[in-house]
């Protein structure tokens, strides 16, 4: 903005910037995850769009899907992200995805599940939510071994349902606490110099 100071079209306002300078901010951070997030294991959604979206219940086809492989783009990103590693003057730890699924969850813990996929006008069964979910985590868990980098597996940690989500794989109060435990004693235990 400092290209057009002289002219009052984009000139910002006070309020504007500190608004601007208040949601870049950790405060901001904050407020939103303890204030503005619902802190329940039932999420609400205010955003009609978004409701559309990743309303499974109005999806009636219900698609079955059991890749064999994960995605070759997933593979191949993971492929540059241990290049970066290996070249890089860092450590990297990977970790695996928790999320709510599992085989048998009643409609208790399913109907809370909204991300399966966004934006589409089918929905996956029980079934391949686990399968895929299985499916990436292990290959994260081979490709951590087999490229020598670091793992923390918060998937074989985090309890499933509605005990640690409020829905597919968004955490709830709980959830967040047991992630950060259990992250923490992954990097204590594996980098014991840091």
């Amino acid at each position: 903005t400092r290209h057009f100071a002289g002219d009052a079209r984009y000139a910002k306002p006070w309020k504007v910037r500190l608004r601007d300078r208040f949601q870049r901010s950790v405060a901001f951070t904050f407020y939103q995850i303890y204030v503005a997030l619902p802190q329940t294991s039932t999420l609400e959604v205010r955003d009609a769009h978004f409701t559309a979206m990743t309303d499974r219940k109005s999806r009636p086809n219900v698609v079955r899907y059991l890749p064999a492989a994960v995605s070759t783009d997933f593979a191949a990103g993971m492929a540059k992200l241990a290049d970066r590693c290996r070249k890089g003057s860092y450590r990297c730890m990977l970790l695996t995805q928790p999320s709510a699924y599992y085989l048998g969850a009643p409609s208790t813990v399913t109907r809370y599940f909204r991300l399966t996929p966004p934006g589409q006008s089918y929905t996956l069964d029980l079934d391949s939510l686990v399968h895929m979910a299985r499916l990436y985590n292990d290959f994260v868990r081979d490709f951590t071994a087999k490229e020598g980098l670091l793992l923390c597996d918060l998937e074989a940690v985090v309890p499933k349902g509605v005990e640690a989500f409020y829905d597919d794989v968004h955490f709830n109060t709980n959830g967040a606490r047991i992630v950060a435990q259990a992250l923490a004693k992954c990097i204590v235990d594996q980098v014991p110099d840091l």
